[in-house]
């Protein structure tokens, strides 16, 4: 089992809306199980699975432990929001994305010119 990750804080301008910033990424060639804890915040996902395309989510605030199965060569970066800030920025009701993941299709973000970048 092969798995990386890396968390940051913020600095102090950006700690009012965001709780930390983390990555994720299953370096083998197998399925790892996980369970994902509830931690109070709602999370912006940038992710991918091999050499396929970024895909964003917006995954909102967990009430239960849930299983997850990282695939393998998977990436994943996120942000966790605050959930305030997840209706101020994202304008979006945080009860609408309670316990499940929102994909987000705006052309900006699925445009290659900036998935390429990441």
């Amino acid at each position: 089992m092969t798995i990386q990750t890396l968390s940051s804080t913020p600095d102090s301008t950006l700690a009012p809306f965001v709780q930390s910033f983390w990555m994720l990424e299953n370096t083998s060639d197998k399925d790892i199980e996980a369970t994902v804890l509830p931690d109070g915040m709602v999370d912006f996902f940038i992710f991918r699975t091999g050499t396929g395309p970024y895909e964003f989510a917006l995954k909102g605030v967990e009430t239960a432990p849930s299983p997850v199965i990282i695939v393998p060569e998977t990436k994943m970066f996120a942000i966790g929001f605050k959930p305030l800030a997840v209706e101020y920025i994202f304008h979006t009701q945080i009860t609408d994305i309670l316990d499940q993941a929102q994909p987000i299709h705006d052309p900006y973000w699925r445009s290659e010119e900036h998935t390429s970048e990441l």
